[in-house]
C-alpha cells in the first residue's frame, strides 16, 4: 500500500516541533469504555502493535508512531482505571509489559526521524517561500518597468504629435479669415 506523500509547501507553515506534537496529541485522544470487557482491550492491543509493525515496515512513519503512541497510552495510561483490570491475567499483564519496553524505543527512533523529516520539510517549504517571494519581487519590477517603458513612449509620441501640429496664434498678429468668407456667428 503506497503512503500519500504530503507537498512540503501544502502542510504551510507549521513549525517541526509543533507539527510533531500535533501528531502525538492526536495520537494520544483515545478513551478506554469501562462497560466493554478488558480482554477485548489486550485483543485490540495486539492488532494495534501489528499495525503499526506493517506500517513501519512499509516506510508509513506517521502511522506507526500513532499506532505505537495509541497502544502506550492505552496500556500504560488508560487501561489501569477500567474495573476489569485486576481480573487480567498476570501473563497477559506482563505480556504487554514486554511490548511497552519494545514498542517505547522503536516510538522513540521514529519520532527522531519524523522530526528530522518535518525540518527538512520545513526548511524546503520556506526556501520555496522565499523563491516564490523573490519571483513576484522579479514580476512587480518587470511590470514597474514595462508601466515606466509604457508612460515614457506615449510621453514621446504625445511631444511628437504636439511638435507636428501647426501652431495658431491667437494674438494681435493671428491670421484671420479671409474678408470673402462670411463668418456666421
Amino acid at each position: 500500500m503506497a503512503q500519500k506523500q504530503t507537498h512540503p509547501v501544502e502542510m504551510g507553515p507549521i513549525e517541526p516541533h509543533q507539527r510533531l506534537q500535533k501528531l502525538i496529541a492526536d495520537s494520544q485522544r483515545v478513551s478506554i469504555d469501562p462497560t466493554m470487557p478488558i480482554n477485548r482491550y489486550y485483543r485490540s492491543g495486539n492488532q494495534i502493535v501489528e499495525t503499526a509493525d506493517r506500517s513501519l515496515r512499509e516506510g508509513n512513519l506517521e502511522k506507526a508512531f500513532t499506532f505505537y503512541l495509541r497502544f502506550v497510552t492505552i496500556f500504560v495510561e488508560l487501561i489501569l482505571d477500567h474495573p476489569g483490570y485486576k481480573s487480567v491475567a498476570p501473563a497477559d499483564k506482563q505480556q504487554t509489559k514486554e511490548k511497552i519496553k519494545k514498542i517505547l524505543p522503536r516510538a522513540e527512533e521514529i519520532r527522531k526521524k519524523l522530526l528530522e523529516k518535518y525540518t527538512t520539510e520545513y526548511k524546503l517549504y520556506l526556501q520555496q517561500l522565499k523563491l516564490q517571494a523573490e519571483q513576484e519581487e522579479k514580476e512587480d519590477a518587470a511590470r514597474r518597468q514595462a508601466a515606466a517603458a509604457a508612460a515614457a513612449a506615449a510621453a514621446a509620441a504625445a511631444s511628437k504629435a504636439a511638435a507636428q501640429q501647426p501652431t495658431t496664434s491667437t494674438g494681435p498678429y493671428a491670421p484671420s479669415a479671409p474678408s470673402h468668407v462670411a463668418v456666421i456667428s
